[in-house]
């Protein structure tokens, strides 16, 4: 049986319980998660390339 590749996510969120919260339960069923808490952080993961599924707080402190 071959298994599926594991699907990469990122998550986007000035409060870090709630986005640390968010990763632990997604990586509980199944998806590699990456976490940041600022939203040029996460601009710059994206250009990096290889995240299938992108989580963003939509109201951040520097940018929404």
């Amino acid at each position: 049986m071959t298994s599926e590749p594991q699907r990469r996510v990122l998550v986007v969120d000035d409060e870090r319980d709630f986005g640390e919260m968010l990763g632990i339960l997604l990586t509980r069923d199944g998806y590699s998660v990456e976490y940041v808490s600022r939203a040029t952080d996460g601009l710059k993961r994206l250009e990096r390339g290889d995240i299938d599924i992108v989580i963003c707080d939509v109201t951040m402190p520097t940018m929404n």
